[in-house]
């Protein structure tokens, strides 16, 4: 019994260190360096001046009611064709 816990454990160690070895190396090889450059109203949210309202072709408006917040987008331009 203490033979089979052994092999089962020894097993499960080897597997977590080649997890490890191969996190290591891919962060190692594919390492990105713009990784941590996040838009500036991530880094707080409650600030609306933050967020892009400058969309081109959109009308972009802040809606505040109450429980519902958040921003409303409307297309200015229709480009779908219809068809017969």
């Amino acid at each position: 019994m203490k033979r089979i816990f052994f092999r089962i454990f020894s097993v499960v160690i080897i597997l977590l260190a080649l997890v490890f070895i191969l996190r290591i190396y891919n962060d190692h090889k594919y390492k990105a360096t713009d990784a941590l450059k996040f838009p500036e109203y991530y880094k707080d949210v409650t600030n609306i001046s933050l967020y892009p309202t400058d969309i081109d072709g959109v009308d972009v408006t802040y809606v505040d009611e109450g429980r519902m917040q958040g921003f409303r987008f409307f297309c200015l331009s229709k480009n779908h064709i219809r068809v017969l």
